[in-house]
């Protein structure tokens, strides 16, 4: 899914797949299977090609915008069709490496990322933080969503041109991946809310894990 994305990315340079996946012998016909997986080694190699063919000196910010939560399958369908924000986040954290707490003055996010190879990991978390708060506007109808994100990698080179189109504030070099934002988000309805949709798609999530041959959470 996240070949693919990369691939809608790189089309607004003028771009096709064969350009982006051939060197690593994959077609798009592959990366729609919904089995198939990028091993993460030619993972990191593709987002080094694609940082390549564009001059961009940072692919997270546009794989953040245009992402939409329908891609992230069965999981993504649960959150879209939660009741709210609190339900969504519940259903994020439960199976995937987020941590959500209501303990302090605000709610916070803490993201466990597995990935230690660069740049795939910086551009895939800048890509998911921006793509969160994509989503996040797109299931609650509302655009200005705030929040401050901590990110414990340095500030991308051209980053600051992208600031203004934000609602949030991203701070760099910090100790941990984490987010707060006002907990009177966490009351916002869904715009899609289907208690009956979302329980289905729990179910096939839960399935799909079952079939990884263990109970265990999917690493980002």
């Amino acid at each position: 899914v996240y070949g693919l994305l990369l691939l809608d990315v790189v089309s607004r340079w003028g771009y096709n797949d064969e350009t982006l996946f051939a060197p690593f012998r994959l077609t798009s016909e592959q990366l729609a299977d919904p089995n198939y997986r990028i091993p993460t080694p030619i993972a990191n190699e593709l987002v080094k090609h694609a940082l390549r063919l564009t001059g961009e000196s940072t692919l997270g910010f546009h794989l953040g915008t245009q992402m939409r939560i329908s891609i992230h399958g069965f999981i993504g369908y649960a959150i879209m069709t939660a009741h709210d924000i609190t339900d969504a986040i519940a259903l994020a954290s439960r199976f995937i490496q987020l941590y959500f707490s209501t303990f302090g003055p605000k709610a916070t996010l803490q993201l466990q990322c597995d990935i230690e190879v660069e740049p795939l990991r910086t551009e895939i978390i800048l890509g998911l933080t921006i793509g969160i708060m994509t989503m996040a506007r797109a299931l609650t109808g509302i655009e200005d969503l705030k929040s401050d994100v901590d990110l414990d990698f340095p500030e991308p080179a051209g980053f600051d041109k992208y600031r203004d189109k934000l609602s949030s504030t991203i701070r760099f070099n910090q100790p941990h991946l984490i987010s707060s934002f006002d907990k009177k988000y966490l009351g916002l309805k869904m715009v899609n809310a289907d208690p009956i949709a979302s329980q289905i798609a729990i179910n096939q999530c839960e399935t799909e894990l079952s079939a990884l041959g263990e109970r265990r959470r999917l690493a980002m």
